[in-house]
């Protein structure tokens, strides 16, 4: 049984998100506590490949308001 790892997930969004968006990338700084606290911005049902989409364009909103 694989246990539910926060700082994995979130470490996979990051990279899912800087392979994206990789002209303008996420900073080192940016927290696993952010990362998963994009998680509240989606509906469910959610399949795991638009969990990701979704966190990835929250973080995208985020980074925006940013910068």
């Amino acid at each position: 049984m694989t246990l539910f790892n926060p700082d994995r997930i979130a470490a996979a969004v990051k990279a899912a998100y800087n392979l994206q968006f990789a002209d303008n990338p996420l900073a080192e700084t940016v927290s696993s506590e952010h990362i998963l606290n994009a998680l509240s911005d989606f509906s469910l049902p959610v399949t795991a490949e638009g969990a990701v989409e979704q966190i990835v364009e929250s973080l995208w909103r985020d980074h925006l308001t940013v910068h």
